[in-house]
């Protein structure tokens, strides 16, 4: 092997970026930046926007409406919603590592920032949800839901985000993503590694491997194997990883900014869809996949009233996508005696004000945090919402 190939190689591209703990020169900070793959960063905050807002739809839906067939189809746009959070922060995330430095990556750093991100607002949800009695899901209008009590270990494990693994319940229904995304991203530098270079047969092979995966951890008898259920949405993540690979190869935008509108539609519509559709797993990756593939071919959204309104839903998303359900509990629970029009008045001021409170009191100065004790520049691992 010569000495070219041996620099290049995964594994030595894994211990430079675990081993690093040197500050990043001006110089290479210079290369970086000029060498990082451009993101459509407008497109991606309509995408997040309309990934929270399918979420949001999902239970709102549920307030009014309990009919079986309503519920199975509300449920699958939520679903399609937690999708589009996948491709995008799959493929933020492979940009993140990127702009820390293509060279000596961080993972400390990664982590460290994700875990500041990630934690200090699903914490204080958790800590909101047992305090005050918060129903998982929303209750129908002019009910009251039962509240669920329980167990310190169920408390210590969504806390920890890590009920997946320990088979234990939610405390508040959209919680399910949250340890998924965590588990995933011990995976994503690995994926990064692949998605980096320009040959296409290292994200075949990942893709395959990742599908087989999803097989195997869906189907299999074998005892445990439901603890690794982030394989069985790997598919989905791969989106990402394809479109941050296919970015990173300079793809051109061949399609006009407006198409992004009927792909986001297509993709949200294929989930229901493709709802019964045998291997069931195929119903999760296939809308990514096409999602991933799509996304770098398409032209960068002019600055509009739009893309302002995708970027400041996009900006507190992570608190809308928690607090929603507490939200609605206070506003057609708890505030159950009011006129129908006050109990609505009331869950919409709480929609547009407690995620904005939520973002500044909880997530931000966590953001800051994270940054002073990594001291490197900031990267999109920082600021990068979650589901």
């Amino acid at each position: 092997m010569t000495k070219t190939a041996l620099q290049e190689s995964p594994l030595n591209a894994l211990t430079d970026t675990i081993d690093s703990r040197r500050p990043v020169t001006a110089g290479e900070r210079a290369r970086d930046e000029q060498e990082s793959t451009r993101l459509p960063e407008r497109n991606l905050d309509v995408l997040r926007a309309v990934a929270v807002l399918c979420v949001l739809a999902n239970h709102t839906a549920l307030l009014a409406y309990q009919k079986a067939s309503v519920v199975a189809l509300v449920t699958r746009i939520g679903n399609a919603g937690v999708q589009l959070f996948f491709v995008h922060t799959a493929l933020v995330l492979m940009a993140s590592l990127e702009r820390q430095g293509e060279s000596r990556p961080s993972l400390v750093t990664f982590y460290l920032r994700r875990a500041f991100r990630i934690y200090p607002l699903a914490i204080a949800t958790v800590l909101l949800v047992v305090a005050v009695g918060i129903p998982r899901f929303p209750p129908v209008i002019g009910t009251q839901a039962e509240v669920d009590h329980w167990s310190l270990g169920v408390v210590a494990a969504n806390i920890a985000l890590v009920q997946n693994v320990l088979n234990l319940q939610d405390v508040l229904g959209p919680f399910w993503t949250l340890p998924v995304e965590v588990d995933m991203y011990l995976l994503l530098p690995f994926c990064f590694l692949i998605a980096r270079s320009p040959r296409s047969r290292g994200m075949v092979a990942l893709f395959v491997a990742l599908v087989a995966a999803s097989f195997v951890t869906t189907n299999s008898r074998v005892p445990g194997a439901w603890r690794l259920n982030v394989f069985h949405y790997g598919p989905c993540f791969f989106g990402g990883v394809l479109a941050f690979h296919l970015l990173r190869d300079r793809a051109r935008a061949k399609l006009p900014p407006w198409t992004l509108v009927p792909v986001i539609i297509a993709t949200v519509v294929a989930v229901p869809i493709l709802a019964g559709v045998s291997p069931v797993y195929v119903s999760l990756w296939a809308p990514c996949l096409f999602l991933g593939m799509t996304l770098p071919w398409i032209g960068e959204l002019p600055p509009s009233l739009v893309t302002i309104a995708g970027k400041t839903i996009a900006r507190y998303s992570y608190g809308i996508y928690l607090l929603h359900i507490p939200i609605f509990w206070f506003a057609f629970g708890a505030c159950r005696a009011l006129p129908l029009g006050a109990q609505a008045s009331i869950a919409v001021l709480g929609i547009f004000l407690v995620p904005w409170v939520a973002f500044h009191a909880v997530e931000q100065p966590s953001i800051r945090l994270g940054q002073r004790l990594t001291r490197r520049r900031p990267s999109l691992a920082a600021i990068e919402p979650v589901p």
